[in-house]
């Protein structure tokens, strides 16, 4: 009977335990679904996007839960999760349903931050204006960000140093600064400093006799960011001062980032030493941004400052022509005060005002079709040619011109002129005008037609 007894008692241990098991076992076997049917959907996103994008974006990806059709992934850092969510959702859902047979969506998550404490870096230059997530990326830019996104998860293991070079007013201090916010979100040390601080610190110290605290300061980063290094040439103590710290840090397999206005090889008056060492990694440009990358930023301004506009507003500011994103901020920011102080929508025509653009009656002896006329003369085509889709060497030519003199002669914006052209798309002709622009450069025949075609019109 005690034995009875005894198994009596034991019998619901046995039970209660057997809910734990089995709550462990479910668990475990839906993070293996997940990492199952995650795996086949980056196979067949692989065939769907370039490899460039696939290896940024998706490499370092990882499924962590599949709950209520709803699966979750993990990402390295906050701007591929924002790129992820923005970008590629509706990849994914289609590629996930299609796969499990049921509607599903996707989710995309941080990892689990660390509850360690991490000590402050006091020369933390933190701000979170400046991050990944908070640029615009296009053609003009795609490579340096890709680049610099790969500097700031493993800094010191590839790409050192990291040159981004370009004129000014397009990102290159944005970029800069993300990479350290970045990089010391994964717990390392990151420095950015312009070169003009570093060169007014060094000869501060030299005069207070602290130069050891300064090399210890700078040669003890993780990461050492400097922008506009082209204004340290000519300045002899700060170029050897610099020179030595660069090798200290990329000895011991820290990280440089430097910015400049120009490619390394055309900084002039910098010492031959610093500059082939400027050359041991790579050196990415930013250019400037063509119309489709000015569209995507206004819209990326609207969306950030929840502003609604006429697509028109998009178009006509993107349009414009300028020298640096700096300056399409700047219109952007004055038709947006302009609107909100009149109280009118946000359009072409209210943009157009607001930048004092607005168009000017056209000369009696000049108007489009009278430069549609020339163009179709010079290169023996019709008017309906070149607002057809053909694309015949010499209605393409005429074509180009033709959108180049208008914008030129008559000061149309991209979006009228697709109007003159039976709307023609605004990208293809921004395409067809910096084309021309490009060849009046190097092509003596583009030179010659066009400059024959304006002299027909005088």
């Amino acid at each position: 009977m005690r034995l009875n007894y005894k198994i009596q008692r034991h019998k619901p241990l046995a039970s209660s335990t057997k809910p734990c098991y089995h709550l462990k076992t479910k668990m475990t076997e839906q993070v293996i679904e997940a990492e199952s049917l995650w795996k086949s959907a980056l196979g067949q996103i692989q065939l769907s996007v370039n490899k460039n994008s696939f290896e940024t974006w998706f490499k370092n990806t990882k499924a962590v839960a599949l709950n209520d059709d709803c699966l979750s992934i993990s990402t390295d850092n906050s701007f591929i999760q924002e790129n992820l969510r923005r970008n590629q959702t509706t990849l994914c859902e289609n590629v996930l349903s299609s796969l499990r047979g049921r509607p599903t969506q996707v989710k995309f998550v941080l990892p689990t931050e660390s509850v360690v404490p991490t000590p402050p870096n006091k020369h933390s230059q933190k701000n979170p204006e400046f991050t990944f997530a908070s640029l615009v990326v296009g053609e003009h830019n795609r490579l340096a960000v890709s680049t610099a996104l790969s500097v700031a998860r493993h800094p010191g293991q590839g790409y050192n140093p990291l040159v981004i070079y370009g004129k000014v007013g397009l990102g290159k201090t944005h970029l800069l600064k993300a990479i350290g916010n970045l990089a010391e979100e994964g717990k390392h040390k990151a420095i950015f400093i312009s070169s003009e601080q570093f060169t007014n610190e060094f000869v501060a110290a030299l005069k207070d006799r602290k130069t050891d605290a300064f090399h210890q300061k700078y040669r003890s980063t993780d990461l050492l960011l400097i922008d506009d290094i082209q204004f340290i040439s000519g300045k002899t103590q700060t170029e050897e001062c610099f020179f030595h710290t660069f090798n200290e840090l990329r000895n011991g397999g820290k990280q440089l980032v430097i910015s400049s206005n120009c490619h390394p090889r055309d900084i002039p008056e910098v010492d031959a030493r610093l500059r082939s060492r400027f050359e041991w990694g790579i050196s990415v440009e930013i250019s400037l941004p063509n119309q489709k990358n000015r569209q995507d930023i206004v819209h990326s301004l609207l969306l950030d400052r929840q502003t609604k506009a006429e697509e028109s507003f998009v178009e006509f500011l993107a349009s414009l022509e300028v020298d640096s994103v700096r300056e399409l901020i700047g219109n952007y920011n004055k038709a947006i005060a302009f609107c909100r102080l009149k109280r009118i929508p946000l359009s072409a025509e209210s943009a157009r005002e607001a930048l004092n653009l607005k168009s000017k009656p056209l000369p009696i002896s000049l108007d489009t079709q009278r430069i549609l006329a020339a163009v179709c003369s010079a290169f023996a085509v019709s008017i309906e040619e070149i607002k057809s889709g053909s694309h015949q060497k010499n209605i393409t030519m005429a074509r180009r011109v033709a959108v180049y003199l208008l914008k030129q002669l008559l000061n149309m914006s991209l979006s009228d002129i697709s109007v003159a052209l039976d709307g023609k798309s605004v990208s293809a002709l921004s395409q067809n005008y910096n084309r021309v622009r490009q060849d009046l450069e190097n092509d003596l025949f583009t030179k010659r037609k066009i400059s024959e075609i304006k002299q027909s019109l005088s």
